[in-house]
């Protein structure tokens, strides 16, 4: 015992004077804070309890660690090193065997984690995972990837390796961070040092919002400004005092660099979505809305994945009822079309869950359904009422164009009882029914609120 304490000690000690950071897998040890007062880094793991609610599962991880990460900061007296390490793996389900979807082996969709963050999806998401690397880095220049070649669409590959390349080229101005004001719904981090630096704009939630900063830096009262990402505007010089105001998408963040800090630039991530559906009116049964969606339909062919298998299978629910059916779970090469659904240790799939997503006898169920954000070739409809509505129902009802569309529900299911799950969060696929170029009316009806919370129209297509 006293021999494995005097191991550790020694470590810090050895990590703290050779390494540029270190990490801490004790976060949920009673001795965890002790030690990590000692090292640079800490891996944070307490996700539980984190709000479901949001659309693109890369943004979820990103906001359960910051959210972990500001709960140990809180704890530990504000001791902690800001710079926490993010770690992004495409494959949590099957962790430790590597593997393609073109490898013959059965894929694990759903597990454990999901229930928490959205993190468990071994699908890329290709809504989020962009905003969320750039986000990560308001906090910290330390940054794993798990199986990033194995996971992930080359387009998407190559922009990480181009991100994480102008991160080491600017990690010393990057490494140091104040958030001037944070709550659940934004964040304003600051790496400003002797008159220059960035400021981190962050939105954390659904829904562009702007953002009013006064700046009380540069020679002789003024500061030459310029946002460099998502896109790269022109520069222009600010009075000390004079106030700014900056729009940030939602679920996004803006990077402003102050009197021309950064060595090199970061890659941009400019995209005409999220769409904000709002100015609803009454009519009818339900709101009603109108937004214009640009003329992106040549873009969606291009977004696609081929890899991602089209229809899920649940493997609990053939081994109960009908083994032969497990020769369609294979994933053979050039037939990526069927994955598998794992339950959590439940046995049986509640009918609920079932019904809510259409499965097909019980067993089978189009992929889109249980993860949208893997899709970039879709235009999704996504509400998020300001109450979560119980699986049971009733669910609301769309229309586009004057035509009818199922909205599927996301599915809190962390509760051991299935009469207690709740829905934060519905999306359709509308790609086959928009307009595009042009003004689409959306109707919502069935709704437990009065005025839509949150509804925004999003897609991978850039």
């Amino acid at each position: 015992m006293f021999s494995a304490h005097r191991n550790v000690a020694a470590y810090l000690r050895c990590a703290r004077e050779t390494m540029d950071y270190t990490e801490c897998h004790l976060g949920m040890a009673d001795y965890g804070p002790m030690l990590q007062r000692e090292v640079l880094l800490n891996h944070p793991t307490d996700l539980a309890g984190f709000d479901v609610s949001r659309f693109s599962s890369d943004w979820a991880t990103f906001l359960g660690f910051r959210r972990s990460r500001m709960e140990w900061q809180r704890r530990c007296d504000y001791l902690m090193p800001e710079c926490g390490l993010y770690y992004y793996v495409t494959h949590y389900s099957n962790w430790g065997h590597p593997r393609r979807y073109l490898d013959p082996e059965p894929q694990q969709l759903l597990y454990g984690p999901h229930a928490y963050c959205g993190i468990a999806y071994n699908l890329h998401d290709t809504i989020g995972f962009r905003e969320s690397v750039a986000a990560a880095s308001a906090f910290s220049p330390y940054y794993v990837f798990g199986y990033l070649d194995l996971r992930m669409p080359d387009r998407d590959v190559a922009y990480a390796r181009r991100y994480l390349e102008w991160v080491a080229d600017n990690a010393q101005l990057l490494r140091p961070g104040r958030p001037c004001i944070e709550s659940e719904d934004a964040c304003v981090m600051s790496k400003i040092r002797d008159g220059k630096g960035l400021v981190y704009l962050l939105n954390y939630d659904a829904g562009k919002r702007s953002f009013k900063l006064k700046l009380e830096i540069g020679a002789e009262g003024r500061a030459r400004i310029r946002q460099v990402y998502p896109s790269r505007e022109a520069e222009f010089e600010a009075r000390a005092g004079a106030t700014i105001v900056v729009q940030v998408r939602g679920e996004s963040t803006a990077i402003l660099d102050v009197n021309r800090a950064l060595k090199t630039l970061p890659p941009t991530n400019t995209s005409d979505f999220p769409i904000d559906v709002c100015r609803w009116k009454k009519s009818g049964d339900g709101p009603k809305a109108q937004f214009v969606l640009p003329d992106v339909h040549p873009l969606l062919r291009a977004a696609g994945d081929p890899n991602v298998p089209k229809e899920l299978l649940s493997i609990d629910q053939v081994q109960d009822t009908d083994p032969n059916c497990l020769d369609r779970v294979s994933i053979m090469p050039g037939q990526p079309m069927t994955a598998v659904v794992r339950w959590l240790g439940i046995g049986k799939l509640p009918d609920q869950f079932a019904s809510a997503y259409g499965f097909r006898n019980g067993k089978i169920v189009d992929t889109w359904k249980l993860a949208p954000w893997a899709f970039a070739d879709r235009i999704w409809f996504v509400y998020r009422p300001g109450k979560p509505v119980p699986l049971a129902g009733p669910f609301p009802k769309l229309e586009v164009n004057g035509r009818p569309v199922t909205l599927f529900p996301r599915v809190d299911y962390r509760s051991k009882t299935v009469d207690t799950w709740t829905c934060p969060i519905f999306y359709a696929d509308i790609t086959a029914l928009c307009r595009y170029g042009e003004a689409n009316e959306v109707a919502l009806s069935n709704l437990s609120e009065e005025w839509p919370s949150d509804c925004y129209i999003a897609s991978g297509a850039r």
